[in-house]
C-alpha cells in the first residue's frame, strides 16, 4: 500500500469515527424532535460541509501541505465549538441564520488562512510591472 493510499484510508477511518461519535453524542444530548434535528444539527452539518468544502476547493494548491490541514482543523474545531455551544443554548433556531453567518465565517476563514501563509493570491497570480 502506498503512502498516499494509507493516508487516504486513515482519513476515511477518522471521518467515519467522527460521524459515529457525532451520532452517539446527538442521541444522548438531544431531547428535541425532528424539527430540532433538521433546523439545528442537519443545518450545521450542511453549512459546515459547504463552508469548508468551498474553502478547501479555493485553496486546493495547498492540499499537500500539512500546515494547511492543521490550520483547517483548528478552524473546524472553532467553528463547531462555537455553533454547538450556541445551538445548545438557543431554543428556536432558523436555518436562515446559518445563511446569514456564512459570509462572516467565510471572510474570517480566508483572513486566518491568509495570515498563516495560505493566501490564494500570494504566489504567481499577479506579477509586478517592471
Amino acid at each position: 500500500m502506498t503512502t498516499k493510499r494509507a493516508r487516504d484510508f486513515a482519513l476515511y477511518i477518522m471521518i467515519g469515527i467522527a460521524f459515529c461519535v457525532g451520532v452517539v453524542w446527538y442521541s444522548f444530548a438531544s431531547n428535541g424532535g425532528g424539527a430540532e434535528l433538521i433546523g439545528k444539527w442537519v443545518g450545521l452539518a450542511g453549512t459546515t460541509l459547504i463552508l469548508f468544502g468551498y474553502t478547501i476547493r479555493s485553496h486546493r494548491r495547498f492540499i499537500r501541505q500539512l500546515s494547511f490541514w492543521l490550520v483547517m482543523l483548528a478552524l473546524l474545531v472553532v467553528h463547531l465549538s462555537v455553533f454547538i455551544i450556541v445551538l445548545e443554548k438557543v431554543e428556536h433556531w432558523k436555518v436562515l441564520w446559518f445563511v446569514l453567518a456564512y459570509p462572516v465565517e467565510n471572510i474570517a476563514i480566508d483572513a486566518v488562512l491568509s495570515a498563516s501563509g495560505h493566501d490564494t493570491y500570494s504566489r504567481g497570480r499577479h506579477r509586478p510591472l517592471s
